[in-house]
C-alpha cells in the first residue's frame, strides 16, 4: 500500500519477514527513486525514513521520525529503525 501523506511525503506499506528484510527492501526503494529521480531533469532528492512493528500509527510515526534523522544526516539519505516510539504498541 502507498499513499501521500501530504506536501511531499509518501508512505508505503511493506509485508516482510524479518528487519533484515526490511532493511534491503528500504535500501533497494531508496535506490530506485534515487536512480528515477536522476534520470530526469528535475532537482529533487529522496530522504526515506524506514520502520518495523506491528501497530500501524506507532510504526508509522516511528518511520516519521527516522525520515527526519535521514534529512539531518545530509539529502538523499535513508535510515531505519526497528523500535517503537515509547507509550505506542
Amino acid at each position: 500500500m502507498t499513499a501521500r501523506l501530504g506536501g511531499d511525503e509518501f508512505a508505503f506499506c511493506l509485508a516482510v519477514r524479518d528487519q533484515a528484510s526490511a532493511e534491503r527492501k528500504s535500501s533497494k526503494i531508496h535506490r530506485a527513486i534515487m536512480a528515477a529521480l536522476q534520470a530526469t531533469d528535475v532537482s529533487a532528492t529522496c530522504s526515506l525514513g524506514a520502520a518495523t512493528g506491528t501497530d500501524f500509527t506507532g510504526t508509522l510515526l516511528t518511520a516519521d521520525q527516522t525520515m527526519y534523522r535521514a534529512k539531518q544526516g545530509g539529502k538523499s539519505s535513508w535510515r531505519f529503525n526497528s523500535a517503537q516510539i515509547p507509550g505506542h504498541r
